[in-house]
Formats: C-alpha cells, sequence, structure tokens
C-alpha cells in the first residue's frame, strides 16, 4: 500500500500539472488572440493604403496623415504576429541545458555555475544561444521595444494629425497659404525619430540577459528612482501631452463646425436676404454640407476617444509599476491592457469605412476593377460642391 506521504507527493505533483497545463493553455490563448488582431489589422490597414494611394488627386496634408496612420498600423499588426509566434516558443530559445563540465559539446558560453550528480559527476548549466543574441532578445524583443516605438509614432501621427484639422479649421488662410505638403512630410518623417524617443532608455539602461543563465532581468544600477523617473517622463510623453493636444483640438473642431452650421451659415444668409429686400426666415443650412461636417467632426472625436479607451489602462498600469506597484506581466490584467492597446491599430480602418466616402467608394472601386487608378472627379465632385456653397455663404 502507498505510504501517506507518497499519496500527498503525488497530489502535490498533479496540482503542479493543472497549473503547468492551464499557464499553457492560457498563453496560447494570448497568442492566438495577438496573432488574431494583427491579421485584422493586416487586412484593414492594407484597404486604407490600397485606397489612399490609388485616389492621387486627394493626396492632401490630411489624407498624408491618414496613409501614413495605416502604414504604421500595418508595421505594428506584422510586428503584433511576429511577438506572438516567437513567445509561443520563448522557452525553448532561452531555456538551458545541463551538460558534463568536461564534455566537448562545453562552448565558452558556459558558466560556472556546478552541479552533482550520485557518481560526484561535474555538470555545467549552458545557453541555447550565445550571449549577444540573449542580450537583443531579453533588451529589445522580449521587452518589444519594437511594438511600442511603432506605438509612439502612431500616437504622435494621431496628434499631428489632430493640430493639421485643427489649423484648417480654425485658421483656414493661413492652412492655405502656409502649410504645404513639404510640411506634412517633415512632420511625419520627424515622427519616427522623437515620437520613440523614450523607448530607447529600457534596452541601453534598465533590461539586460544574464551572463551565466541568459535569463532576462533588470540592470542592477537602475535605481527605483531611476524607473519612477522613466515612467512619468513615458506617461507624460506618450499619452497625457498627446491626449490633452488632440481633447483640446477635437472640442474646438466640435465648437467651430457647430457654430458654422447653427449661426454664421443662417446669419450671413439672412443678411444677404435683407440687403436683397427679401423678408423671411433664415434657411437651414443644406443637409449635404452639414453632413460632410459632421462626418469630419465624429471622425477625429471617434478616433481621439479610442484611443483613450485603449491606451489608458495600459499606461496607468505601467506608471503604478514603475512607481513600485507589484504588477504580475503574465497576469490577466497586464496582458489584458495590453491586448486593449493592441486592438487600437486595427481598429481605425473601420472608422473610415463607417464615416469617410472617400473610403467607401474606394473599396467599391477596387473590388470592381482591382488597382486601377480612382478618377478623382467621380469623388471630388460632391464634396467640392459642398465646399463651394459654404464657402459662398460663409464669405
Amino acid at each position: 500500500m502507498a505510504s501517506e506521504s507518497d499519496v500527498m507527493l503525488n497530489s502535490t505533483n498533479s496540482s503542479v500539472g493543472v497549473e503547468e497545463e492551464a499557464e499553457s493553455n492560457e498563453k496560447v490563448f494570448t497568442i492566438v488572440l495577438y496573432v488574431l488582431v494583427g491579421s485584422v489589422g493586416i487586412v484593414g490597414n492594407s484597404l486604407v493604403c490600397a485606397v489612399f494611394s490609388l485616389v492621387r488627386s486627394r493626396r492632401s496634408q490630411v489624407n498624408l496623415f491618414i496613409l501614413h496612420q495605416a502604414v504604421v498600423d500595418l508595421c505594428t499588426s506584422c510586428l503584433l504576429i511576429m511577438f506572438g509566434i516567437t513567445q509561443l516558443f520563448r522557452d525553448e530559445i532561452m531555456n538551458t541545458s545541463f551538460e558534463l563540465l568536461n564534455s566537448s559539446s562545453s562552448t565558452s558560453n558556459s558558466s560556472d555555475f556546478t552541479t552533482d550528480d550520485p557518481q560526484d559527476l561535474e555538470y555545467v548549466q549552458v545557453a541555447n544561444i550565445p550571449l549577444p543574441l540573449a542580450q537583443f532578445m531579453c533588451r529589445v524583443w522580449w521587452g518589444r521595444v519594437f511594438l511600442f516605438s511603432m506605438f509612439a509614432i502612431s500616437t504622435f501621427n494621431l496628434m499631428s494629425m489632430a493640430i493639421e484639422r485643427y489649423i484648417a479649421i480654425m485658421h483656414p488662410f493661413f492652412y492655405a497659404t502656409k502649410v504645404k505638403r513639404r510640411h506634412t512630410l517633415l512632420v511625419i518623417f520627424l515622427s519616427w525619430l522623437i515620437a520613440p524617443v523614450l523607448q530607447y532608455f529600457p534596452p541601453i539602461f534598465q533590461y539586460k540577459a544574464m551572463d551565466d543563465t541568459h535569463e532576462c532581468g533588470y540592470q542592477d544600477d537602475f535605481s527605483t528612482t531611476a524607473q519612477a523617473a522613466v515612467g512619468i517622463c513615458l506617461i507624460s510623453w506618450e499619452f497625457i501631452m498627446p491626449s490633452i493636444i488632440m481633447g483640446y483640438s477635437s472640442i474646438r473642431i466640435f465648437r467651430e463646425l457647430r457654430y458654422r452650421d447653427s449661426y454664421l451659415v443662417k446669419a450671413t444668409n439672412y443678411l444677404m436676404d435683407k440687403e436683397k429686400g427679401i423678408t423671411r426666415q433664415p434657411p437651414e443650412p443644406e443637409p449635404e454640407t452639414l453632413r460632410a461636417n459632421r462626418n469630419t467632426t465624429m471622425v477625429v472625436i471617434i478616433i481621439f476617444l479610442i484611443y483613450i479607451i485603449c491606451w489608458a489602462p495600459n499606461h496607468f498600469t505601467f506608471l503604478g509599476f514603475n512607481l513600485g506597484m507589484t504588477l504580475d506581466f503574465t497576469g490577466k490584467w497586464y496582458q489584458t491592457t495590453v491586448l486593449l492597446a493592441f486592438v487600437n491599430s486595427c481598429i481605425n480602418p473601420f472608422i473610415y469605412a463607417i464615416r469617410l466616402k472617400t473610403f467607401q467608394k474606394g473599396i467599391v472601386h477596387i473590388c470592381r476593377t482591382g488597382c486601377q487608378p480612382i478618377s478623382s472627379a467621380r469623388f471630388d465632385s460632391t464634396e467640392a460642391l459642398s465646399r463651394h456653397r459654404v464657402n459662398t455663404l460663409v464669405l
């Protein structure tokens, strides 16, 4: 008969096995979600790139930002799939093995850590990959520096697009005479340089691979004060500042368009009729013009609100960790915040499909004729007529 200690040992081993299986299943489920979100992002953003590349005459400043946003989100989606697949094999990539100290298979990466077996043989712990590759994996890849750098670029592009819309609507004459295509391209180029600047710190000063086991860890000289400073600077640079700018721009744009629709157009028409001796109530704005203004406003506001919803949980959770809060990076809460942030890279095409007629017509054109250049007259005639009516009424 089995002793009581044997029964307890078997029970403990069974419990550990169940926990390990549950963790493995949860890991696979998370990776499947990563790949699913990345695949949706690739399809959606590829369509956006195709539409706004084919409609050449409509490569205005805001459309350049939309095209750039799609390119950045497309790269992010590809990186997300690559990260998910490599994460599935992380244990195999980073694991170490024990070999005989005098074995010919021992390499220069062997550490001084030894252990004795029952026959007093000496073994050494050997990493599966060389130290330089382990440093890259720990400092850059597993730290998701590439991914979060692309997210920072995406955020700054959204902020630039909000500023561009603010100038175009609030200062139309300055926008028409001073803002050129080269300025937009310069802003896009600078966003790749300065947006992810704070993402360079973790791989240089924070993360490292252990010299002996090649396991990922933190550098010894990276203090808690430095970690708190990096956390505060990171959320300020990549979330708070862009949120304030996008929020302010959205509010001002919304108020301005409401003002034009509800007062300025009516007052101008009324004064013009009065000068002609016509007595009647100020007419309502034309529905087509009203829809165009509302669509412009709603696209800006929806993108801003979705950005806040997707990124606020992750940014504030990571800030809490940098300020000393205990955080399980493999736990459900943190993984949920990361996945929610990833969703932001694939959701913009759905907004364009719902709100932008240009994108809707572009998708229909691609389905019918393939990658043929899209006629600008058919796309621009309606909106050009609306702009002409608005300018006539306002000016």
